[in-house]
Parts: structure tokens; sequence; C-alpha cells
């Protein structure tokens, strides 16, 4: 059974609050036409097909991973595999984190998410080497609340949500915004956001799941994933990793 988020009148104003408060602003330049792709999770799909796509078409991704689920399998298909984590780093894909055990940070302590970000961390370390550390982060679910936000904040370059939209003017890198490529958004709606961030700058970061022919509620079919990569080269847009649009800004990650 796949886990949802609570969505009681308190945990959605609390998830309110952790969006107002607490920023990491950053200024983005008014040119600025910078287009993301990440995925969550990381199924095999993901790390095979979509790394294909993505490379077909000279790009680099965002892969935000929860290392509790090397190996293993679930609605999205069979996840990634250590072998999987090696050929995305060693092409040049960002490895980012996404909590070891895909957690709910609003259901856990301040202290009990800081072991499980440590966790993570020290697996990819095992697989990457010592000097490993991953800069930027997507919340799990897209659930926080405003004390996990302030602790992030400090912790990574990034910090990216599943609030729909482009980044824009003053934006803040503690909640970045994002679309979701999925089989019950149209392609259509992914092309409007292209066009969008070409006619009127932004940062315009997409993620999605697997991607695969049947893909799970939460990915795409490789034509889906590919028209929309297409779209966003034929754009003129910069295509970089969050990794390295942060360098491409100026932001600095430390």
């Amino acid at each position: 059974m796949v886990y949802i988020p609570s969505n009681n009148l308190f945990d959605r104003i609390r998830r309110r609050a952790a969006v107002e408060l607490f920023a990491k602003p950053f200024q983005l330049p008014l040119k600025t036409a910078l287009i993301t792709f990440s995925f969550d999770d990381c199924p095999h799909s993901a790390c095979e097909t979509g790394k294909q796509i993505l490379e077909k078409h000279k790009a680099l991704g965002t892969y935000y991973i929860s290392a509790g689920f090397m190996d293993q399998e679930d609605h999205q298909g069979s996840c990634f595999s250590k072998a999987d984590i090696e050929c995305l780093h060693a092409s040049g894909h960002e490895i980012a984190c996404h909590s070891y055990a895909h957690l709910d940070t609003a259901k856990i302590s301040i202290d009990g998410l800081s072991k499980d970000l440590s966790k993570n961390q020290k697996e990819m370390q095992h697989i990457l080497g010592k000097g490993f550390s991953p800069q930027n982060f997507a919340y799990p679910f897209g659930n926080m609340t405003p004390l996990v936000k302030r602790n992030l904040r400090q912790r990574y370059a990034t910090c990216r949500s599943v609030r729909t939209g482009v980044n824009r003017g003053m934006i803040d890198l503690a909640c970045l915004k994002a679309v979701e490529i999925n089989e019950i958004n149209a392609p259509e709606t992914c092309m409007k956001f292209v066009d969008d961030v070409v006619e009127n700058g932004g940062w315009l970061i997409f993620f999605t799941h697997d991607v695969r022919e049947n893909p799970s509620r939460y990915g795409c079919t490789p034509e889906h994933f590919e028209n929309v990569v297409v779209k966003a080269r034929r754009s003129g847009a910069q295509i970089l990793s969050v990794r390295d649009s942060l360098k491409f800004l100026g932001v600095n990650a430390s």
C-alpha cells in the first residue's frame, strides 16, 4: 500500500507555514532560463532508461536517492542497485539525498531525521567514496514542517518540494518548486511550462519516478519523458542538474 501523508487541517496549516517561514532567499537573474530533470526514489528504470534519454540529448540529471530502497522491489518496479549509482556518478549525473528510509519528515524528530540523513550519506560513501557528500535534498512525499525546513536549509544547498511552479524572482532555495512528469499530467502541460520559462525566465525543475512502458502513477513512459526532454533541448534553455545549476548561478553550495 502506498503511503500518503496526512492531509488534515493541522497538517495543511503546518505545511503552509513551512512554505512561508525560514526561507533561504536567492535572487534569480531576470533573464535566466534553466531547466533541470530530476528523479525521486530512483527506480532502476530511471537509472537506465531515464539516464539513456538524458544523455542522448546531451543532458545530465539529479537523482534523489533513498539508500534504504537499494535492491528492493516496489510499486515502481525494481529499485536502483549499487551498480546503478556507480554508473550515474561516473557519467556525471548528480547523486542527491532523499533520506535513507524515505521518511515523512513531519512524523520524526529532528534528531531522528539527522541520524537518518547521516545514514543515507554513509551508505552512498560506501559506494562513491568517503569524500562524497550530497549537496541537495528533496522532501520525501513533498512533506515538511517549519522546524524541518529550518534544519535542512543549513545542511543542504537546496531542498526541493513538490509545489508546482517555476522558480523565478526571489526564490527560496529551501523550498524549490517543481513540476511532475507523470501519465496523469498531459504532455502539453509540461510543454507549456517549458514555453513559460523560456519566455519569462526562471528555473524549471521537472521530477518523475519510474520511466517505463507501464509506469506507476508517479512515473511516465519513455516516450512521454523523451518528448519533454526534446522540447527542453530545442527551447534554447540551459539544461543542468541542480548541482550544476547552482554553479551556473554562482550559489555557494557549502
